[in-house]
């Protein structure tokens, strides 16, 4: 079944609500370290519905790099696609008087649900869709070590002008 995740009252002017629905999704995807291939998935999925134009190059390591737009300089985000919770089952993210956790939802235990930094990825899918002219990093590995961008080819950021990235 194809998901609509966009965010029908986004507005880059100042009146940016959250889109809970891709947040929550996000969320539930469990990518922990050396692991990361649902979110992988998800993110070249979420790019191809919702129709960005982009180009999509996958490093060696497994870095996504995407690079949308023509410009001299580029605006750059970055975030991890790990998190350190091993695979649960049974994990299911709720909503409980406005924030999002991870239940089990056999037991009722606390579930943690890879917040570090599935809020990164968030953020900067949102930044895929709101700049014309950007480049977005997703890293690999990074709970174990920063792997993925020990591993990055720096002349990705030649033309970049600043990195931004939200852990958390």
């Amino acid at each position: 079944a194809k998901e609509d995740f966009s965010l029908k009252s986004f507005n880059v002017n100042n009146t940016f609500k959250i889109n809970e629905k891709l947040l929550m999704k996000l969320l539930s995807i469990q990518s922990p370290s050396k692991n990361e291939g649902e979110m992988k998935k998800f993110i070249v999925s979420y790019i191809h519905a919702n129709k960005i134009e982009c180009k999509i190059d996958v490093d060696e390591t497994g870095n996504i790099l995407i690079t949308k737009g023509e410009a001299e300089l580029y605006p750059c985000f970055i975030s991890h696609m790990d998190e350190v919770n091993a695979i649960q089952s049974d994990r299911t993210v709720i909503k409980l008087n406005n924030i999002l956790i991870g239940l089990n939802a056999k037991t009722g235990a606390y579930a943690g649900i890879g917040a570090d930094d599935a809020n990164g990825v968030y953020i900067c899918l949102e930044a895929l869709r709101a700049f014309e002219n950007v480049k977005i990093a997703f890293v690999v590995e990074e709970e174990i070590g920063c792997i993925g961008s020990g591993k990055m080819d720096m002349k990705f950021f030649e033309n970049v002008i600043f990195v931004f990235q939200a852990d958390r």
